[in-house]
């Protein structure tokens, strides 16, 4: 009988072992996959952005799209900026590197009347003149290293701002495709012109899944009345929110007139942190409430993260904070 217990606890402890490692691979599963769709719909949302540039009647269409499944107002802020055009970064450049010439021209000028001026002092005087001017050289250089940090700091934010622009694009073009094929046949040319030889196996993967996802009908089936399943849509316009337990879900706000379906419980939501951060894709659980102001639901959880059963407010990651404020009693 000990024999028995102790041979049962062995396998008891192997299994949660087992379990545990698991869940960790299903964890970096999640991670990466995650990662390498934000990877895709950047690419795709750039390539859609640069052929509207070039094509005004996908531009129609493109703005259209973006129209109707942008709904959060940082990214709608982000389309009307896109619609009005904004300078390119390097339109200044040009006139800074002439303003850079113009200035050499003035310190020749400069550095010549001062050498005149110290030939005439004594040896102590020019030796005063040399420290006073080191320490204003190293006050300078502390000035432009502190300058040069803040410029770096802004340039990081654009790129930032830029890349999260291009996923929330891509998310909308891309899922606006499942829905209509021809959209996608468009959009699949495009690709074909324009995709990056770094972004051809994204755009390949891409394809293949649409393959996977178009069975052909069964043998015993009149293919010519049979219609393709319907393409799974996300829906857009999601935000996190605190859950009346103190978890995690998302919160969709003024609801109405937005085409919702029936029964929410197993729809895909794309999810915008209102910090720095990429939107993600999720699955509601439960409609947790529901009114006219908002739609509040339980969701499987961030790829990547624990589930929010599970999810303590230490192991939340600081894009899924509710009111984005370091510090902030929120998780």
């Amino acid at each position: 009988m000990r024999l028995l217990l102790s041979t049962k606890r062995t396998a008891v402890k192997a299994l949660e072992e087992e379990q545990s490692r698991l869940q960790s691979a299903d964890a970096v599963t999640d991670a990466v996959r995650q990662a390498v769709d934000t990877a895709w719909n950047a690419a795709a949302g750039g390539i859609a952005l640069a052929h509207a540039d070039d094509d005004p009647k996908f531009r129609v269409t493109f703005t259209r799209i973006l129209d109707d499944r942008i709904t959060v107002k940082r990214d709608q802020k982000l389309l009307a900026e896109w619609k009005v055009g904004t300078p390119r970064a390097l339109d200044g450049e040009p006139a800074v590197a002439a303003a850079s010439e113009d200035g050499g021209n003035v310190r020749r000028r400069r550095k010549a009347a001062l050498r005149r001026k110290l030939e005439s002092l004594s040896p102590t005087e020019q030796l005063e003149q040399l420290e006073q001017a080191e320490k204003s050289q190293r006050q300078q250089e502390e000035d432009v290293t502190s300058t040069r940090a803040r410029v770096a700091s802004v340039d990081a934010k654009l790129r930032s701002r830029d890349r999260h622009w291009r996923v929330v694009v891509g998310l909308s073009v891309l899922t606006h495709a499942d829905t209509i094929p021809n959209f996608r046949r468009e959009l699949d040319q495009i690709f074909t012109q324009r995709i990056a030889d770094k972004d051809r196996p994204l755009l390949d993967r891409w394809r293949n899944q649409d393959a996977t996802t178009s069975a052909p009908p069964p043998a015993d089936q009149d293919a010519t009345t049979s219609a393709p399943p319907p393409a799974e849509t996300v829906l857009l316009g999601w935000v996190p929110r605190k859950l009346p337990d103190k978890k995690w879900g998302a919160a969709l706000l003024d609801p109405a007139g937005k085409n919702l379906p029936s029964d929410l419980v197993g729809v895909s939501i794309m999810v915008t942190p209102k910090t720095n951060g990429d939107p993600w894709v999720t699955r509601i659980i439960e409609v947790v409430e529901s009114t006219d102001d908002r739609i509040l639901v339980r969701h499987e959880g961030r790829p990547g993260f624990p589930s929010p059963a599970r999810k303590t407010p230490a192991m939340l990651p600081p894009d899924d904070r509710g009111d984005g404020a370091a510090g902030s009693s929120l998780p």
